[in-house]
């Protein structure tokens, strides 16, 4: 399905036929300049498939994300990265919207005669109405198209050995937040109490563990403690009010909402010092994998990667997933360089990305990637697995863009709360004075920037149009 939405977005040509989906190009073309922000684990996968699909040549290069940022050569073809820059690439315009001269699938494809009027009808559809809406929150900025969606998954959480009755008393009242923030400081409090009593024995050397593992937390690291914090943060009334607020556009982390997240996070984090700042699907394995603690819990999402038997099978057969789920609203994307001269290989491309074989390829080497709903999905059979697709493809429970940090600069705004979630952490006793101290940091970062840059950024970042 996801195939046709760049015929409907404008990328195909007269020479492509949607019933061929292998790309036919002329190899005497300039190679095109794909880029790969922090996810080099495509790059062999990517060129080989492409190889075998296209004569059109390419040429991959491999960037960090702050190897971006301050990249003096912009000029790339094709861009794949985490959705989290989108902000950042759309500010220094670095990706384009993807070419909407042909708005449906009727005038994308090659005029050819239609007996069938229902075939008509659909045509004129919009594919991307069919996205999942967290991709489609993903892949847009300021109301405008400029990604195909790759993948873009929810953050929920697996435990085993604790009372879930608190967690499912907050995911009951997610839906009304006139009491929220209360019923959520009493249920977090209640949970995390219970899991203090069950983990007593052991505290101390969690502690020292905790101690150890934040001397040593890389930019990576500090990433995954954001959304950690911001997964916590969107059981309170924060998933509606934001980040900042939009009329001042100062920063609302001093807000009791973010302090009582803050304070919940750092419980955690002496409780599980293996889930803080860990990666998604690392996190979520270690707790399958634990066989020695009376309990486990982590933020994060099931590696589709993993078989069941890797991951101790009478372990998952304990555990418990979600309720609550948080999507970030990043992902992974693929989109279209702004100074590219080769503007329909590279739509090819991206077509060519988003089929779903490739989907299903790239799945088994990039946890972020996703497939399409409509395909088979053979790579896990675990229980956890299952129960948490279920939550990932509840669109009806998704949430707006409220915490989503992917505005321009986003990596400056990580940086500073990835410190002060630190800060607290080591010493919960400062939570209040340091949300504090880091909402005025941002505040300053904000004049810096640009107030008004700013606001524009957060804005389109939360859907609104321009």
């Amino acid at each position: 399905m996801v195939l046709s939405v760049l015929f409907a977005l404008g990328c195909g040509g007269s020479e492509l036929d949607i019933e061929k989906p292998a790309v036919v190009a002329d190899s005497e073309r300039p190679p095109l300049k794909i880029w790969l922000v922090d996810v080099p684990e495509l790059e062999q996968e990517l060129s080989v498939r492409w190889q075998a699909a296209s004569d059109q040549p390419i040429k991959i290069q491999n960037l960090s994300m702050k190897e971006l940022s301050t990249s003096t050569s912009v000029n790339p073809d094709v861009l794949i990265y985490a959705g989290s820059l989108m902000g950042d690439l759309v500010l220094k315009e670095t990706i384009a919207k993807l070419p909407l001269e042909a708005t449906s699938k009727k005038n994308a494809r090659p005029k050819r005669e239609v007996q069938d009027p229902s075939v008509s009808e659909k045509q004129n559809e919009d594919p991307a109405d069919a996205w999942p809406v967290r991709w489609r929150n993903a892949a847009t900025l300021g109301g405008q198209r400029y990604a195909v969606p790759l993948g873009s998954t929810g953050l929920s959480i697996i435990h085993f050995g604790l009372d879930p009755s608190p967690l499912a008393a907050i995911d009951a009242a997610l839906g009304d937040s006139k009491d929220l923030d209360n019923t959520s400081t009493i249920e977090w409090d209640r949970f995390l109490k219970s899991a203090e009593a069950v983990l007593a024995v052991s505290l101390p050397e969690r502690q020292k563990a905790l101690s150890a593992k934040l001397t040593k937390c890389s930019d990576t690291e500090m990433g995954y403690l954001v959304d950690q914090f911001l997964w916590v943060a969107s059981t309170t009334t924060a998933r509606r009010k934001g980040l900042f607020d939009l009329v001042s556009m100062e920063a609302r982390l001093g807000q009791p909402e973010f302090v009582m997240s803050a304070r919940v996070l750092a419980r955690l984090a002496i409780l599980f010092p293996n889930m803080i700042a860990t990666e998604p699907t690392k996190g979520w394995s270690s707790v399958l994998a634990e066989s020695q603690s009376p309990a486990g819990f982590a933020i994060g999402r099931p590696s589709p990667m993993a078989g069941e038997d890797e991951l101790g099978a009478d372990n998952a057969k304990r555990v418990s997933v979600g309720p609550i789920l948080w999507h970030p609203g990043n992902g992974l994307l693929a989109s279209l360089g702004k100074k590219t001269r080769q503007t329909n290989a590279s739509c090819q491309l991206l077509f060519w990305l988003a089929e779903p074989d490739q989907r299903a390829s790239f799945r088994t080497i990039c946890p972020a990637m996703e497939l399409e709903e409509s395909q088979q999905d053979r790579s896990r059979i675990g229980e956890d697995y299952r129960k948490f697709q279920q939550l990932n493809m509840r669109d009806i429970r998704v949430e707006g863009m409220e915490l989503s940090l992917r505005l321009a600069n986003a990596d400056q705004y990580r940086a500073i709360l990835a410190e002060h979630l630190i800060s607290v952490i080591r010493d919960s006793q400062q939570t209040d004075r340091a949300m504090a101290e880091c909402a005025n940091r941002w505040n300053e970062l904000t004049k810096k920037l640009g107030k008004e840059t700013q606001r524009k950024s957060e804005e389109h970042s939360l859907g609104f149009r321009n």
